[in-house]
C-alpha cells in the first residue's frame, strides 16, 4: 500500500540487511589495503623525482588525499556497522508490537 509517496508494506529482510552491514565493512577492510598501497607509492616517488617540485607534489597528496580517504574509510565503517545493528532494532519492534493492530 502507498500511502502520501510512502509503501507501507515494505519488509526490511534482516538478513540481507546484516549482510550488506557485513559485506561493506569487508570494502572498508579492502579500502585501508588500497590506502596503504597509495602511500607507500607517494613514499616512492621521492626515489624517483627529486627536488621542490617532488616535495610539493609528495606534501600535497599526504595532506589532501589521504585524510579524506582514511576519513571514507571511518564512514564505510561506521555505516556497515549501523546496518548490521539494524535487524536486532527491527526484532524488538517486532516483539513489542506483533500483537498490535495500528489503524491509519
Amino acid at each position: 500500500m502507498i500511502r502520501g509517496g510512502i509503501k507501507l508494506d515494505t519488509v526490511v529482510k534482516k538478513q540481507e540487511v546484516r549482510s550488506a552491514g557485513n559485506e561493506i565493512i569487508g570494502y572498508a577492510e579492502d579500502l585501508t589495503n588500497y590506502i596503504n598501497q597509495f602511500q607507500s607509492i607517494i613514499d616512492s616517488v621521492n626515489n624517483v623525482w627529486q627536488g621542490a617540485d617532488a616535495l610539493r607534489y609528495i606534501n600535497f597528496m599526504r595532506d589532501q588525499y589521504t585524510p579524506k580517504l582514511l576519513l571514507f574509510k571511518s564512514m564505510l565503517e561506521e555505516y556497515g556497522v549501523y546496518l548490521k545493528k539494524i535487524p536486532e532494532a527491527y526484532e524488538v519492534l517486532d516483539e513489542t508490537f506483533s500483537s498490535r493492530k495500528i489503524d491509519v
